[in-house]
């Protein structure tokens, strides 16, 4: 009879409860989950912020296309432009050229090319996009 009440008193000391590892376990697998939902918050801010810039670009492109536009009359002078700013658009400049298309016909291929960011830094993909478009020097 011993022995059967030594059995009963082991499984009545069973405790409720959580042990210092399995804690720590819990510990460990919230800090990795918090870390990696923290890193793609960070990921989706840098991509948001891609995003703008690249869309401000664009507008500026079509703005300096449509400004280029309305002044490519007879008496137009297609000069590259080399870092010219816009107050509306601060951090950003951009860069034309034309290229006469069908040999001496009036229509130019320009490009235009727009770049943020540090201005003493050379373009580069990640920083800068190219827009084409053509224009017909209007004759008045």
């Amino acid at each position: 009879m011993i022995c059967g009440s030594s059995i009963r008193n082991q499984k009545s000391e069973i405790r409720n409860g959580f042990t210092i590892i399995e804690v720590l376990l819990a510990i460990g697998i919230l800090a990795v989950s918090i870390t990696a939902v923290l890193f793609l918050f960070a990921m989706g801010m840098r991509s948001h912020r891609r995003a703008l810039d690249r869309s401000r670009a664009a507008l500026l492109a079509e703005t300096v296309a449509n400004h280029l536009q309305t002044s490519f009359g007879p008496n137009y002078q297609p000069n590259p432009v080399t870092n010219e700013t816009r107050p509306d658009f601060p951090g950003f400049q951009y860069n034309v050229t034309f290229a006469p298309l069908y040999g001496g016909t009036s229509y130019y291929r320009v490009s235009i090319l727009v770049h943020w960011g540090d201005p003493n830094a050379p373009p580069e993909p990640k920083n800068s996009e190219t827009y084409e478009t053509v224009l017909q020097r209007k004759s008045f």
